[in-house]
């Protein structure tokens, strides 16, 4: 190339040279900005996008080809409208309406769907690029709220469960008065109706329905987490033992089961009746899931949760009891799977399950401070592995009684504290047939006022936990400032910390759950009397 010389010679060359240089050193910056920004744009994890004033698509990143599931020849060119869902759709059309006419891009909420079928929710970003014309294009981000929204439904439904806990705690407390007074007043009724009395029938018969009545009503509470538990030490091998019999005749001929109960196993601290509630409930489960019979498998270990190998339990670390209950049944669904713990919810026929069983077993572990995991194939059967906190505590003592049914040794008066007319009236009658005197009050207020004028003495408290006003608990605490060390003996169906006291039950106070026996109140009163200190409470002069 020839170089004509100007009146300059080689400075003008080197000017020019100089320029080229730079240009060159320009351009150089410019492809370095434009392949970083290429990298950021296909490194980043939201899904990153230009498309014409029409929708079609123009350019996408590898964040935006995995989340439709296209490849990149695939997708671009692809009209956008077309992959968004019909219910989202108006809002990206009045986002192309609102480009072609150089308004503002307010960002929206739609979701697209996948290659495979999948729905993607997607918050949108966009933006105008380029002059008035036909080169102006919209540019966006997507962000995958696929997590928000799984979040958003977790929430919801831990919502839900939380409203049809209290809905199904307040339903059990009414319905444990009422059973209260039911088999109370029947107790009563059978100690005076003669054994040949044509009467007795019906009463065993109302006797076993109250019965099974307050069975449904611990179900309940045991999914709300409102049961009232009364933990011991015990060993689980021994529970599970016990209930050999029942499960066999529970689960017929056609169900063999096995036990692979370790010797070494370590001790727990749960409530008796409630953690055979549990096995019952999983062996009855695993009979339906085995129609045409076969085998159930019941098996105990210790398992140290924080070691290597440790199970997918929400748990700290500790040393932990498994009790696994498997079947060989037909497996669950992955479409059941999700929902098998929570509340009324069955896929058996109308009238042939409470949708309680699973859920009441679930309620019953967590609220004793234990874990639940599942394990199920299709045609390969299910496990049900639950997880309890190990304990070294000893056994208690073998110290059971037969509970008082005679008149009282040990006389006195109970001050009687509750709203419920029905439950008053029956435990009245309980306990002066006991021989004690018997001070009632239908609430908080009207005790207060018996013990600040004196009128009246008393050597133990019974009062109902959940009434108008104030709490059992609350109650108690201002029956302690005017007589310190008063036995008090709080009757529920309704367990929540907030109303009896957080943490364990002082000493001198006890709970009887609701519904109770005649013989139960009268033997928890009479344990109280002979704990109480010598002489009734008087208002201090």
């Amino acid at each position: 190339m020839a170089i004509q010389g100007g009146s300059d010679g080689p400075a003008g060359y080197m000017v020019l040279l100089h320029d080229v240089t730079e240009r060159r050193a320009a351009a150089a910056t410019i492809r370095e900005s434009e392949q970083r920004y290429r990298q950021l744009v296909e490194n980043a994890h939201d899904l990153i996008f230009t498309c014409d004033l029409s929708g079609h698509l123009r350019s996408i990143n590898r964040a935006g080809l995995a989340a439709t599931g296209f490849a990149r020849d695939e997708i671009v060119g692809m009209s956008i409208p077309d992959l968004v869902t019909a219910e989202t759709r108006p809002r990206f059309v009045e986002l192309l309406r609102a480009a072609g006419d150089g308004g503002a891009l307010a960002p929206i909420e739609i979701a697209i769907t996948a290659k495979n079928g999948r729905r993607v929710p997607l918050e949108v970003a966009a933006w105008i690029q380029g002059a008035d014309g036909p080169t102006r294009t919209i540019q966006g981000i997507g962000r995958d709220l696929t997590t928000r929204e799984r979040y958003e439904d977790q929430l919801r439904q831990s919502q839900k469960m939380e409203a049809v806990g209290k809905l199904a705690a307040g339903i059990a407390h009414d319905f444990n008065n009422l059973l209260t007074a039911i088999l109370g007043f029947t107790d009563i009724a059978e100690r005076t109706v003669p054994a040949d009395s044509p009467s007795r029938p019906s009463l065993t018969q109302v006797r076993r329905s109250g019965q099974q009545a307050a069975a449904l009503t611990r179900q309940l509470l045991a999914f709300a987490r409102r049961q009232i538990l009364q933990p011991v030490v015990l060993d689980l091998n021994s529970a599970i033992s016990d209930l050999g019999t029942m499960l066999s005749r529970l689960l017929g001929e056609d169900v063999t089961i096995c036990y692979s109960l370790a010797h070494d196993v370590r001790r727990v601290r749960v409530d008796l009746a409630q953690i055979q509630q549990v096995i019952v409930n999983l062996a009855v489960n695993a009979r339906d899931a085995m129609p045409r019979g076969g085998e159930l498998r019941i098996e105990t270990t210790n398992v140290a949760i924080g070691a290597t190998a440790q199970p997918a339990v929400s748990l700290p670390a500790g040393t932990y009891v498994s009790l696994s209950v498997s079947d060989t049944g037909e497996g669950i669904p992955e479409d059941v799977l999700e929902h098998i713990f929570e509340p009324f919810y069955t896929t058996k026929a109308m009238g042939q399950g409470t949708g309680l069983g699973l859920a009441t077993v679930h309620g019953i572990i967590k609220q004793s401070g234990g874990d639940i995991l599942v394990r199920t194939a299709p045609s390969r059967g299910t496990t049900f592995t639950i997880y309890l906190p190990a304990t070294d505590a000893p056994l208690p003592l073998d110290n059971s009684v037969v509970l008082a049914d005679a008149r009282t040794a040990v006389p006195g008066t109970v001050l009687l504290i509750e709203d419920d007319d029905a439950v008053r009236e029956f435990a009245r009658e309980v306990l002066r047939s006991r021989g004690w005197r018997v001070v009632e009050a239908p609430g908080p207020a009207e005790a207060l006022a018996i013990c600040t004028e004196g009128t009246e003495a008393f050597d133990v408290v019974v009062t109902d936990v959940v009434m108008p006003g104030l709490s059992g608990g609350e109650l108690a605490d201002r029956l302690e400032v005017l007589r310190p060390g008063v036995p008090v003996l709080f009757i529920s169906g309704y367990a929540d910390v907030d109303v009896i006291g957080r943490g364990q039950l002082r000493a001198g106070r006890q709970l009887l759950s609701k519904p109770f026996t005649g013989a139960e109140l009268a033997y928890r009163v009479q344990e109280l009397f002979a704990a109480a200190r010598p002489g009734p409470y008087r208002r201090r002069q």
